[in-house]
């Protein structure tokens, strides 16, 4: 195996390679399986941030990607980690960022509220859809996915104003039209 700079990996331990019968009271019981999320943030002395950006966005790229694939697989939690991983990559860049740039990062934080929304993380998904709204008011995913959290919420006002301005972007979107 072997991992690429900015890349993320989940690291398990069974207790025979942790803490054992033993454990580490009072935090962790004996026999514990440990399970790391590691982030390689360098490599041969080269930090995220040091690589150039055509780089650091073909990493955002691999990332999203992967993140489609758990999707399709409705893996939530790993889709919504490949999603972050790229949006924290694009925040490495030094250059400001091209309009082709931004509307990458609004797909993929649409894509990020559609995994939160379906972890019942609907208030990580509010926060989300606002930025990316704020990013592009014509961002019809993000109006969607902020009205099903919305309503998840109780807040039938907002979920209602949501699903009115989604619908006004595209009225013929099945989706969006339920």
């Amino acid at each position: 195996m072997s991992m690429h700079l900015g890349e993320k990996a989940e690291l398990t331990c069974s207790p025979d390679y942790a803490y054992g019968a033993s454990g580490s009271p009072p935090t962790i019981p004996a026999n514990a399986t440990l399970i790391f999320t590691v982030e390689l943030v360098e490599q041969d002395g080269v930090e995220m941030g040091a690589l150039p950006d055509e780089e650091i966005i073909k990493l955002a790229e691999t990332a999203k990607a992967s993140g489609n694939e758990a999707v399709k697989a409705k893996d939530w939690k790993k889709a919504a980690d490949h999603y972050r991983d790229a949006l924290v990559g694009l925040q490495a860049m030094k250059a400001v960022p091209s309009q082709a740039n931004k509307e990458f990062v609004v797909i993929c934080i649409q894509n990020l509220s559609l995994c939160t929304n379906n972890m019942g993380e609907y208030a990580e998904t509010l926060s989300n859809c606002t930025q990316a709204i704020s990013l592009n008011p014509e961002a019809l995913k993000a109006y969607y996915q902020r009205s099903i959290a919305n309503l998840k919420l109780k807040n039938y006002d907002d979920a209602l104003s949501d699903a009115r301005k989604a619908n006004s972007i595209d009225p013929k979107n099945a989706a969006v039209r339920e």
